[in-house]
């Protein structure tokens, strides 16, 4: 769990030192947080060395990271529009790199959405006793049975084997054939 937080983490912090540079590019300050709608993208996940879980740290300023597609689209240039109109409206994203963010925003919000429960999951007494059961107890009769499993299966290959000699010396037999050593029928001489 520390090394999905680990990258979460740094993840986020990527994301949120590229939004501060790139508000410094475009010259926005803090007063201009109304155009952006946003500062940064909520951290949810404590620093080093445990990488802690704990979502109610975000404050009111932040934003989920599955909500950051809906601010970029504001500035987003659809293929549909020129990139003369695109600039004059104020939309420097291309639409490929709109999907892009849109794709890795909404996939790190669902592992976000499913951690609490991979957390419970992971520390649940229940699931560790039962796997615990079937390592220590319930494999020992597991390899019992495969055992008398491949005996008689091999029993069974060895019955067919003498089978199919048998048959194999009849059939020369019925041909007329004769086996001077272990012949079924006496020879007429």
């Amino acid at each position: 769990m520390v090394d999905i937080g680990y990258t979460i983490h740094t993840f986020i912090s990527q994301l949120n030192s590229k939004i501060a540079a790139y508000c410094r590019i475009l010259g926005l300050d803090d007063q201009s947080d109304e155009l952006v709608g946003f500062k940064e993208i909520c951290e949810p996940f404590s620093g080093a060395p445990n990488y802690s879980y704990v979502p109610e740290t975000c404050s009111k300023d932040t934003i989920p990271v599955g909500d950051l597609p809906n601010i970029l689209v504001r500035f987003t240039c659809f293929q549909q529009n020129s990139s003369g109109t695109c600039r004059s409206n104020g939309k420097y994203v291309p639409e490929a790199t709109y999907k892009m963010v849109s794709a890795y925003s909404n996939s790190v919000q669902s592992l976000l959405d499913i951690y609490p429960d991979l957390q419970s999951l992971s520390g649940c007494s229940f699931v560790m006793d039962r796997l615990s059961d079937v390592v220590s107890h319930q494999c020992r009769p597991f390899r019992v049975s495969i055992r008398l499993l491949w005996a008689s299966i091999l029993t069974l290959s060895i019955f067919m084997v003498v089978l199919v000699l048998i048959w194999v010396a009849k059939a020369f037999q019925d041909r007329g054939r004769c086996f001077t050593m272990c012949s079924i029928t006496p020879n007429a001489r």
